[in-house]
């Protein structure tokens, strides 16, 4: 929460080029958080049918 807060803060002060630079790292952070999340939840599936 404290990274997302600072992001906006600095979203406001910076130019257009750094703006886009944020947009983009939250973006890249996202798809890697979702990734990691259907990957724990594909590994949990495969155990319990194993099981």
């Amino acid at each position: 929460m404290m990274a997302c807060g600072m992001a906006a803060v600095m979203y406001g002060q910076v130019g257009e080029f750094w703006r886009l630079t944020i947009l983009l790292g939250w973006m890249v952070t996202y798809i890697v958080l979702t990734w990691g999340v259907y990957w724990v939840e594909r590994q949990g599936r495969e155990l319990r049918a194993e099981a």
